[in-house]
């Protein structure tokens, strides 16, 4: 078994006496940000392997240099009188900042399809999710023996969602290749304040968010720091990656097979449709009259009634349900209803983004991530020859989503079942002409 062995653990601090971007060193949290307080963190892994590290402080200096303009992922998720959240930075907080190194061949381990989570923990900081205050973000930079580097990031879905954190590691990257921060943040600062997300009663769906999420303050975890719920559970996390003709592909079978003019599924839709129909045929769904739901999250900035700047970086996502029958989704009709079903949701969601917050519904779930663009992630050796973001799972099927590393693909991160991954990957195939598509 490959083995990782830890050199040095540093704290990235804030530079004393700097002036803070608004509000200061203590951001209240808003209800979009307090419905993820009590989910564990989410972990990034970016693989390179066509560069060796000589030495751990350039990345580690050019962290320091980034963090004022980002300053909150130096803080603490706290408590905030009466009875909510912030992210409070002191003199004491900052970004545990991990040093390592290891035997894993990163070449053959970035090409594996099947995700190896005994290694990939290994290059992963960890947070644990106790009492409050708790730390909320950490890195792990580890180089390989033979040649490459991982960058490991977890940090605490409360602090930003998916197009924050996009925002700050592209940022970070810039920093170190030498570029000068005013002209990688330009005109346009990060907005982490979150009075933008200030709407109507939020204050009263804050206190009923915190009260469910959290009802055993100071904790805020349902569970043991070292007990997840996956160690109870046998899923296996493999990668598909769609390039662009099987996803042309797919959109033409949905055009061709509908009696009535639509227009051409956007490849968001029709990639979660098209994963919705497998997961039904996997589960044997085909004389299944129960309704199968998938949950798809998005960004909500430009549809909020808010003025809501797209330099926010604190949470703005809106989760969307969609409900088919199982007997539908695993017809022969299947992916034509699912991607009409999913564009309905898509225009509903536009037009009504918080609807159905609180609520989730009972039966069979799918979940799925917006389309993540993690592989423009260049520190200067090139964009990473793999990125994966883990999520806990509680063996409910779950596929978070990547523009690819290579033009016009897609790379499908799932979660299934053992006993479901391998049909899973058989229907998944048999759905696409195979010539168009991309195992890696």
């Amino acid at each position: 078994m490959a083995i990782t062995r830890i050199l040095d653990i540093s704290l990235v601090k804030l530079p004393q006496g700097i002036d803070l971007p608004p509000p200061g060193p203590t951001i209240p949290l808003s209800f979009l940000d307090i419905w993820w307080v009590a989910t564990p963190p989410v972990k990034y892994l970016f693989l390179y392997h066509d560069f060796s590290l000589s030495s751990f402080e350039s990345l580690k200096s050019s962290l320091y240099t980034t963090l004022p303009f980002f300053h909150l992922l130096a803080g603490e998720l706290a408590l905030f009188p009466p009875s909510s959240f912030s992210i409070s930075c002191t003199s004491e907080t900052g970004v545990k900042f991990i040093e390592a190194e290891s035997d894993i061949v990163v070449r053959a381990f970035a090409r594996d399809p099947i995700l190896d989570m005994e290694s990939y923990n290994q290059l992963l900081p960890s947070i644990k999710p106790e009492g409050l205050p708790l730390p909320i973000f950490a890195v792990q930079v580890t180089k390989f023996v033979n040649g490459g580097i991982a960058i490991g990031i977890t940090m605490h879905h409360t602090v930003m969602d998916g197009i924050g954190i996009t925002r700050f590691i592209n940022t970070w990257c810039a920093v170190h290749q030498g570029k000068k921060l005013v002209d990688v943040i330009g005109q346009v600062m990060p907005v982490h304040d979150r009075a933008v997300i200030a709407i109507k009663g939020h204050e009263e769906i804050s206190r009923r968010f915190a009260n469910f999420f959290a009802p055993m303050l100071p904790s805020v975890s349902r569970r043991r720091s070292d007990d997840t719920l996956e160690n109870h559970l046998d899923i296996i996390r493999k990668r598909f990656v769609l390039n662009e003709v099987s996803i042309q592909s797919l959109k033409r079978q949905v055009v061709e097979k509908t009696s009535t003019s639509i227009p051409l599924p956007s490849t968001f839709q029709v990639v979660i449709a098209y994963l919705w129909t497998c997961v039904a045929k996997t589960k044997g769904l085909s004389c299944n009259n129960e309704l199968t739901h998938l949950c798809f999250v998005s960004d909500c900035r430009s549809i909020l009634n808010l003025p809501v700047p797209s330099a926010y970086t604190g949470n703005c996502l809106h989760g969307t349900y969609v409900d088919l029958m199982g007997s539908i989704l695993a017809s022969t009709d299947g992916l034509v209803q699912a991607t009409i079903a999913t564009a309905r949701a898509v225009r509903r969601a536009k037009s009504e983004p918080l609807k159905g917050i609180e609520g989730v519904p009972e039966g069979l779930k799918v979940f799925v991530s917006g389309i993540l663009r993690y592989y423009d992630a260049d520190f200067g050796w090139g964009r990473p020859e793999r990125v994966e973001t883990i999520m806990e799972n509680n063996g409910e099927a779950q596929a978070i989503i990547y523009a690819g590393k290579e033009k016009g693909t897609v790379q499908v991160s799932l979660v299934l079942p053992k006993c479901d991954m391998e049909k899973f990957s058989d229907v998944f195939m048999k759905g696409l002409d195979v010539a168009t598509y991309s195992k890696l």
